[in-house]
């Protein structure tokens, strides 16, 4: 069973300026909390398929995930998927023009793939969290930058 939150922010930044956040992902460490690395695998500009490599911290776990981009859509949407041994996670973000900057929807979703997982993985509360905290935190780096 999956968890799974959506958020939305309003941001004064543009749809191309918030895209080239999204997708410079090696800056990803600037400003999501847990990220303490991401990695492009594939050469050249991102695309659906482009490989990464994310290193996380969770409290006092660390770990690392294969990810790949699933969607890529200048301005409008760009989604990635990632997985390890005990569990699946995409991230999701759509991007719409609100004349003055930008709303962004995140979704997230962790699907637990081992029984253990699925015991002591995160809860509804913890996605929702981690969601708030990403979509400020976002807020906040674009502003600074």
């Amino acid at each position: 069973m999956s968890v799974q939150f959506e958020h939305g922010v309003y941001l004064d930044q543009s749809p191309e300026r918030v895209f080239a956040l999204l997708d410079d992902v090696e800056k990803t460490p600037s400003w999501l909390k847990s990220c303490t690395g991401m990695k492009k695998l594939t050469e050249g500009d991102n695309q659906v398929g482009t490989k990464l490599k994310y290193s996380y911290k969770e409290g006092s776990k660390t770990g690392e995930m294969a990810g790949r981009i699933t969607v890529r859509a200048p301005n409008e949407r760009f989604a990635i998927v990632f997985t390890d041994k005990t569990r699946d996670l995409t991230w999701d973000y759509r991007i719409s023009n609100t004349g003055a900057g930008s709303h962004v929807v995140h979704t997230i979703s962790i699907t637990p793939k081992t029984f253990m997982s699925k015991i002591f993985g995160p809860g509804q509360g913890n996605v929702q969290e981690q969601t708030i905290t990403a979509m400020n935190s976002l807020r906040s780096f674009l502003a600074r930058e």
